[in-house]
């Protein structure tokens, strides 16, 4: 039958008997279909048995076969030279002390030399690198970029300069923290077409709690509101602040409702969760209370986005793009989130860096088993998976940093998250083909 051919139960999504309603699923050539238990059995044999262009089979079964079509596909890079994501970080400070932080262990004083800024960028817009498509450039930490703006200055106006001689394309990003977010750093994020990443847990209580300074923030994301500056808010969810999603939406409703957009995330913090138990305890409710969000967000026109919202919107072979994160130190790291010879997982992440002397010094072997580790064709427990191709494989930080058992936990809650949004696309489907709800039509059959 193949790799790609799915038949998932999902009679419970619509308040049916589990094995009464089955999800015929083929992600790579985008067929997805209901089916009964009897009619699954039947699809079944035919693709064991048959191929797309066979005439005798049926449709839904020559559906589930025929070659994929085209779709967009996360590129991974081929090699070193073609990577295509790149994270400076400015520096190992911050003046924020968040629960989660993934980088507190590296915390000094140390800023990225700008000699070795520089001789990143030169190779990136040189005839040396092969990715000549687009650039994705982002200021993070490490730190808290704004803490040194002179340099992510320096390094724009660089960047600007050497594109306008090589041609290549490019999109910058900062992230932050938003405290120290001043009326000039705003004009010059605005000045050179910067967008920013503000991350901000929108209730006091949380931001207070899990992050710090919320008076501050809350009226530079006023100011935000008000400007030209290109922006969008991302809140991290710990357990303690996932059921309260659908309290934020109501309090960008009253208190910033300049803010159309805004992104959920999951907390990555084996330290958090103790237990597999703990985890999943935590991703169900982050699953409930984000529908509830995202409600809320329709009917008050905000747009609300989280880990699984684009889950279908393109092919993975793997979770993450691969990256350049060029670290304080000089060394090149493939993960933003490991930064710090201080952290444990540190050499298992890194593949090079920038010598004194301003050469770049790149592991290429270790480049490449990086790359191909953590994919869906290295992962057993990815093989049989009918979200392998929307899920890529689950990101390798998380896979070093929990347990065996949480990572299967991770995988049901993949599965989870695309098993829904599968489904909410075949309801809509329904609905404007037939101009009643699903669920009425399948309580209509008698499979309860």
């Amino acid at each position: 039958m193949g790799q790609n051919v799915h038949f998932v139960q999902c009679g419970e999504s619509f308040g049916c008997r589990q094995d009464s309603v089955w999800l015929a699923y083929s992600s790579l050539n985008g067929a997805a279909f209901l089916v009964s238990e009897k009619e699954k059995e039947f699809l079944r044999k035919e693709c064991e048995s048959g191929s797309g262009d066979s005439p005798e089979l049926s449709p839904g079964a020559r559906a589930l076969l025929r070659d994929p079509v085209p779709q967009s596909v996360m590129r991974i890079p081929e090699s070193w030279e073609d990577v295509y994501e790149v994270d400076f970080l400015m520096n190992y400070k911050c003046n924020f002390h968040c629960v989660y932080c993934y980088s507190a262990a590296g915390r000094s004083n140390a800023v990225l030399p700008w000699e070795k800024a520089r001789t990143l960028v030169d190779f990136l817009f040189s005839e040396d690198h092969a990715a000549k498509t687009f650039y994705n450039i982002h200021f993070s930490g490490g730190g808290e970029p704004t803490l040194s703006f002179d340099l992510v200055r320096m390094l724009t106006e660089y960047i600007e300069k050497k594109a306008a001689v090589s041609g290549h394309k490019y999109k910058l990003s900062m992230v932050t923290n938003g405290s120290l977010l001043s009326s000039e750093i705003m004009d010059y994020l605005i000045a050179h077409n910067i967008e920013l990443i503000l991350s901000f847990e929108i209730l006091e209580q949380y931001q207070n709690a899990e992050r710090g300074q919320y008076d501050v923030v809350a009226k530079n994301l006023d100011r935000l509101i008000e400007s030209d500056v290109r922006f969008a808010v991302r809140a991290t969810l710990t357990a303690d602040s996932a059921p309260a999603m659908p309290r934020m939406i109501e309090e960008i409703h009253t208190r910033f409702p300049g803010l159309k957009a805004v992104v959920f995330d999951t907390v990555l913090s084996a330290e958090l969760f103790r237990t597999p138990e703990e985890l999943k305890k935590y991703y169900d409710v982050f699953f409930d209370s984000f529908l509830e969000a995202e409600k809320l967000g329709e009917k008050y026109h905000v747009s609300v986005s989280g880990p699984f919202t684009n889950l279908l919107a393109f092919h993975r072979e793997r979770t993450c793009f691969g990256k350049i994160v060029l670290t304080p130190e000089g060394r090149l790291s493939i993960c933003a989130r490991v930064s710090s010879p201080k952290e444990e997982l540190f050499p298992c992440f890194t593949y090079g860096e920038i010598t004194e002397d301003g050469r770049i010094s790149v592991d290429r072997e270790k480049f490449d088993r990086l790359m191909h580790e953590n994919t869906i064709e290295s992962a057993p427990e990815c093989r049989d998976c009918f979200a392998r191709w929307n899920c890529g494989g689950g990101c390798r930080l998380f896979t070093m940093s929990f347990p065996d058992e949480s990572r299967r936990v991770f995988c049901d809650f993949q599965r989870k998250c695309v098993k829904y949004q599968v489904l909410e696309h075949i309801r809509q489907h329904f609905l404007k083909a037939n101009g009643k709800p699903l669920e009425e039509h399948l309580k209509s059959l008698n499979l309860e």
